[in-house]
């Protein structure tokens, strides 16, 4: 396959128009689930359903942004953020409570392959949509060659 050089040159200008925005989904996004937690945490008695909302927010911020980045950053911090702040001991960093350190291991990994699918799959996206775009001279004789001896 013939590799043109102005195709890198896009994804890093894509890249960087996307920057802000990448950092702006991140702190909407788990600043909102921590809102909703918040709100829920003065609801109900139960914080079960915290690290499911920070796992949502880990998958929006990892299919809402370009790369790894920011969804690995997301499922850390979500983590630390869940165990100061809605675990008990409140406003305290314990991993030492009994079942906790296996949820956040749970929570993490699930992030980490939440944001490594869709980081994937997003770059797997762009190639396509680049080869189908700028086809290679080969593919493209193939292509009229296949649709001759076809007709």
């Amino acid at each position: 396959m013939i590799q043109f050089p102005y195709r890198r040159k896009r994804e890093r200008k894509l890249y960087l128009r996307s920057y802000p925005k990448g950092w702006l989904i991140f702190v909407l996004t788990l600043g909102a689930a921590s809102l909703i937690c918040a709100l829920l945490q003065h609801i109900t008695s139960s914080d079960v359903h915290v690290p499911m909302i920070f796992v949502l927010a880990v998958l929006i911020v990892s299919l809402s942004t370009d790369g790894y980045f920011y969804g690995l950053l997301a499922a850390i911090v979500s983590v630390i953020g869940v165990n100061y702040a809605f675990t008990y001991p409140y406003m305290k960093l314990d991993f030492s409570v009994y079942g906790y350190p296996l949820t956040f291991m749970t929570m993490l990994a699930v992030g980490f392959a939440c944001s490594t699918t869709a980081g994937a799959s997003r770059r797997n996206c762009f190639r396509a949509c680049s080869t189908a775009a700028f086809p290679s001279p080969a593919a493209a004789g193939a292509t009229a060659r296949a649709s001759w001896v076809s007709a």
